[in-house]
């Protein structure tokens, strides 16, 4: 995400930190952002497609919020480094 916000300074600025909640929070505020982002594929397709297995949902939520989250937190890291 901070590739796409990126402003002057890299993505190591207050309005970037705030906005995917890096910093004094860590993961947990990207991690939610994450959630919500797979649940709202994986819960759409729970509801709408016929014969959608319970566990695919699961696991795709727990999938796409560590990954993602993950993912923010080390290019939060990383463009630290550089600002």
């Amino acid at each position: 995400m901070t590739g796409i916000l990126y402003l002057p300074g890299g993505g190591n600025t207050p309005f970037v930190k705030n906005c995917i909640g890096i910093g004094r929070r860590g993961k947990a505020v990207p991690g939610l952002v994450c959630l919500c982002t797979y649940a709202a594929y994986d819960l759409t397709n729970l509801a709408t497609v016929k014969d959608w297995p319970l566990i695919v949902t699961v696991v795709g939520l727990v999938w796409g919020t560590v990954l993602c989250g993950t993912v923010a937190w080390a290019g939060y890291l990383v463009s630290s480094r550089f600002a």
